[in-house]
């Protein structure tokens, strides 16, 4: 954002409960066992409709929504597809769509609420710290990477777990063939490998496991430049490997 604050105007966007701000009200919800029913999704539901008024409070014109790692992106997708019309672009990196659901589970419900909230009501804040993205993962500077690990650990435990088992109750794989805004993926599982012609789409992954940073940011630029141009639609399908 730093390099890019002259060239376009950004919004950073904090989930409710991290950086100090409130959580969410606590969801109501619930399984008929009495437990949060995770599936329902309120706080990303929340999450998605606050960005929908965010773009159309502040005048937006159609903005494009960069995300990063699994919940950001999920929520980003969930943007493009119900409010497409607010939505130019999406740019995802190192995120997923949905993980696959394990064998043995007949459906995701069953595996979040049968396995997932079980193990995770055993969670301890050591047990997240030492289990959390390491800050090398996070940035190449190593003083704003630690910057980034104190303030992911420094959320409430349970609002870090309620919007990862909202995650993970969430499987947006069979939606992407409706997308109808362009989408770049950097450094992506299977499952967005997975999508065919109908999908505007250009895959950018790891090549061997080295990351070539230099081509990745001119093919991230440049489909950037072309979404916030209103240039072609269809950007490219298919995967594009980086050496």
């Amino acid at each position: 954002m730093r390099r890019n604050a002259n060239r376009y105007t950004m919004y950073a966007i904090t989930l409710s409960g991290y950086g100090g701000t409130p959580p969410w009200p606590t969801p109501l919800a619930a399984r008929p066992d009495g437990t949060t029913d995770y599936a329902r999704r309120e706080w990303s539901d929340g999450v998605v409709a606050a960005l929908a008024e965010l773009i159309t409070g502040e005048h937006l014109d159609r903005p494009l929504i960069v995300s990063n790692h699994l919940i950001a992106d999920v929520v980003a997708l969930r943007l493009g597809l119900e409010h497409p019309d607010k939505v130019r672009g999406i740019v995802v990196s190192a995120g997923s769509p949905g993980w696959r659901l394990p064998p043995g589970f007949a459906s995701r419900d069953q595996w979040v609420h049968e396995n997932r909230v079980p193990f995770y009501r055993t969670v301890t804040p050591e047990f997240r710290r030492a289990n959390m993205v390491t800050a090398s993962r996070l940035s190449r500077d190593s003083s704003y990477a630690r910057t980034l690990v104190a303030e992911q650990a420094s959320a409430p435990l349970p609002t870090q777990i309620r919007y990862f088992l909202e995650f993970l109750a969430t499987d947006l794989a069979p939606d992407l063939r409706r997308l109808a805004v362009p989408l770049l993926a950097l450094d992506v599982p299977v499952p967005f490998e997975s999508l065919a012609e109908p999908v505007h789409a250009l895959f950018v992954r790891r090549a061997d496991g080295d990351v070539n940073a230099v081509g990745i940011r001119r093919s991230t630029q440049s489909v950037a430049d072309g979404m916030l141009q209103d240039q072609a639609s269809r950007v490219s399908a298919g995967t594009s490997a980086i050496s």
